[in-house]
């Protein structure tokens, strides 16, 4: 036997590779101080009798021969992965980070896992080549095999997932569950047929989970991962003799009707996942954020970090006027805001809904008084950049550009795939892609615009099967090339900034989001709901690249326009609202909001967020979530309800003050590891700075 142990970031990897030439993969976690062995040691024999069985660095089942043993719904041990064996490992610098490459192959095919280390975070992925005509069904992303050890029959008590459901108006919210509050126990003294799986099938990938999860064993050691697929994927926990398991994938055969043939020579590549391991939650998020960080494409207009207004929310809604535009152009630059933005409705006249005719974007019918470019014009005059709402993946069922767009359409065994009214563009065709290219040529020609907020408010359950033998291979085909299109839209228009929007955050998964300057976190309606969203989605989201409403309604208070900008403060700025409509009073709260959100730019890029009160739930009184790099923090803090004095325990030494607003709304006081605030509104917020050893 030989053990081959790399150790980068704080992480390590250790195969064993046995005599007879199966790999396991005995440990992926924290590093333990081992000596890092790249080339391989000597294992001498050990008293139990350990062959690997069961413990594949990656999991793979093909037709015909699936998963082996007594399992039910795991995907544990697939034949395929099984017969796998030790061909070789490289190591070497990939882009300046790490990537170690374990080579297996069997009589059917050749098998990589490949391991890229950004930091103390890992990238992972699988790679499979045919040597035979194979099937896949299932191939994993990552595959931990021992997350944590299981000898005793009380640490499915003790091992907790934290859980990120998500929803239309109620994205990121956490849950953490012990394995046995799952169902999952140690019923049996070697396996158990439980699974505990969370997935998403469809071209929302965020639907119902963010595609992330934490995992803790209750003593100490943290596990945080990611999948980066921007369609259907797969997360699964569960029990084998004395130990837990995890396995991450993208699409699969019994949950998303995903498979795909390979001929002799040919490859494929699963979606990426990425984990890292921590002391606590908030270790694993500053690891996790700073991967991330390091991933997302290099937009030169957005170097700056550029704000925006966007009268959708409470103002435009999807009829946007004339004369309202023109006020509301005013007000942004008054505000010294670099974009505007006209979102839905600017291509339909009437005040009917446009819905079912969405999709005619070479022949917009202007529903406003003067030409769009003018009112353009007279925004650029002003010194404004200027953006548009488009929805370009999808056709509205009354579209009359839709006999245009026929041979276009996903189709299933020759009929377009509809929902909701709408049929979806096929991104995996040419044509395709060539007529979205030539929507934004045109809308950039005729408007000069330089932002477009690309938006999805429908989802494709299964895709096509027009070029794919397989409705799951046919919606990841199309998934993939709708992000190649995308990267080809921001080399041809390097100046041109894209947003990510899907209903708000039902399309939250790393591999739409590093392809997007900024992604939009949710589109709820209440400004005082917004809070238990933002708190916890930033243990996910990156800050600078995560776009946040604020949108001070017609009459609204000062107390309202403030804790709207307490909501986007640590976030990309996207201002809303009725300025148009709002006295002096109320302006001098704005401008003082914006002031306050453009002055923590330079901060938010290199920020962590962090969590006094653990993640929070809807309609909970308090909420309280922070960001801090090197000696500063800021910590937000609401009022929801309940007492007007609140007390949050902080871990710190040093001093607090009341950073935003700069007068009146509260009072802080922090002594013996205990923050104060005293509100004096009956719903209200601040945001504190700390400064010390945080």
């Amino acid at each position: 036997m030989r053990d081959y142990v790399f150790i980068e970031g704080g992480l390590q990897l250790t195969f064993r590779v046995f005599d007879g030439g199966r790999v396991a993969l005995t440990y992926f976690g924290a590093d333990t101080g081992a000596e890092e062995c790249p080339g391989g040691r000597e294992v001498g024999e050990s008293g139990e009798k350990f062959d690997g069985t069961g413990m594949s660095p990656v999991e793979i089942a093909l037709s015909g021969s699936g998963f082996i043993g007594h399992h039910g719904g795991k995907k544990t041990r697939g034949a395929a992965s099984e017969a796998l064996r030790f061909s070789g490992l490289e190591d070497f610098s990939d882009a300046g980070h790490r990537h170690v490459v374990l080579k297996t192959e069997s009589e059917e095919l050749y098998a990589e896992i490949h391991y890229v280390f950004f930091g103390g975070t890992a990238r992972t992925y699988s790679a499979v080549r045919a040597k035979k005509t194979v099937t896949a069904e299932y191939i994993s992303s990552l595959n931990l095999p021992v997350l944590f050890e299981a000898k005793e029959k009380r640490c499915y008590e003790d091992i907790r997932w934290f859980v990120p459901h998500n929803s239309w108006h109620g994205e990121a919210q956490w849950r953490d569950y012990s394995l046995s509050q799952l169902g999952l126990t140690g019923c049996h003294d070697n396996c158990t047929l439980k699974r505990i799986y969370f997935c998403n099938t469809g071209s929302w990938s965020s639907k119902e989970y963010l595609p992330a999860g934490f995992l803790t064993d209750g003593g100490g050691k943290w596990c945080n991962w990611q999948i980066e697929a921007n369609g259907s994927w797969y997360a699964e926990v569960g029990g084998g003799k004395d130990r837990i398991y995890c396995t991450l994938s993208g699409p699969t055969f019994a949950e998303s009707g995903w498979r795909i043939t390979l001929r002799p020579g040919e490859r494929f590549e699963t979606v990426k996942a990425a984990v890292t391991f921590g002391a606590d939650i908030e270790d694993c998020v500053k690891k996790m954020t700073e991967y991330r960080r390091s991933c997302f494409a290099v937009y030169p207009a957005d170097a700056a970090l550029p704000a925006q207004y966007n009268g959708y929310m409470h103002a435009n809604w999807e009829m946007p006027q004339t004369e309202r535009l023109l006020a509301q152009i005013d007000r942004t630059a008054e505000l010294g805001l670099p974009y505007f933005v006209v979102d839905a409705g600017w291509f339909c006249k009437g005040d009917r809904d446009f819905w079912p005719i969405l999709g005619d974007w070479l022949h917009p019918e202007e529903p406003f008084s003067m030409p769009l470019k003018e009112i353009f014009d007279r925004a650029r005059g002003k010194g404004l950049k200027c953006g548009l709402w488009i929805e370009i993946e999808d056709v509205g069922a009354e579209c009359a550009a839709l006999p245009r767009l026929a041979s276009m359409l996903m189709k299933r065994d020759g009929v377009p795939v509809c929902e909701n009214d709408r049929y979806f563009l096929d991104f995996s065709l040419r044509e395709t892609q060539e007529y979205a290219t030539a929507v934004i040529d045109f809308l950039v020609e005729k408007y000069g615009v330089g932002y477009f907020k690309i938006d999805y408010n429908t989802d494709c359950i299964s895709g096509g099967n027009a070029d794919a033998e397989s409705f799951g291979e046919g919606l990841l085909r199309h998934n993939r090339a709708y992000l190649a299109w995308l990267r080809g839209i921001r080399e041809k228009y390097p100046n041109l900034l894209i947003e990510g929007c899907a209903s708000g955050g039902l399309r939250s998964d790393y591999a739409t989001l590093y392809e997007c300057a900024l992604g939009n976190i949710s589109d709820q309606v209440h400004y005082d709901r917004v809070p238990y969203i933002v708190s916890n989605a930033a243990a996910y989201l990156v800050p600078e690249h995560t776009g946040v409403w604020a949108y001070p309604r017609e009459g609204a208070s000062a107390e309202e326009i403030r804790m709207n900008f307490v909501n986007a403060a640590f976030f990309r700025l996207q201002l809303s609202g009725a300025l148009d409509k709002m006295d002096e009073a109320q302006m001098r709260e704005i401008r003082e909001g914006v002031a306050f959100c453009e002055s923590l730019r330079d901060f938010r890029r290199h920020a962590t967020a962090f969590f006094p009160l653990g993640f929070c739930k809807f309609f909970d009184e308090t909420v309280a979530y922070g960001y801090r790099s090197g000696e500063k923090a800021y910590l937000a803090v609401y009022h929801l309800g309940g007492a007007k004095r609140k007390e949050i325990p902080l871990s710190f030494r040093g001093g607090a003050r009341v950073a935003y607003p700069a007068a009146g709304g509260a009072a802080v006081d922090f002594s013996d590891g205990v923050l104060t605030v005293l509100f004096q509104g009956e719903r209200d917020a601040c945001i504190v700075e700390l400064r010390g050893e945080i």
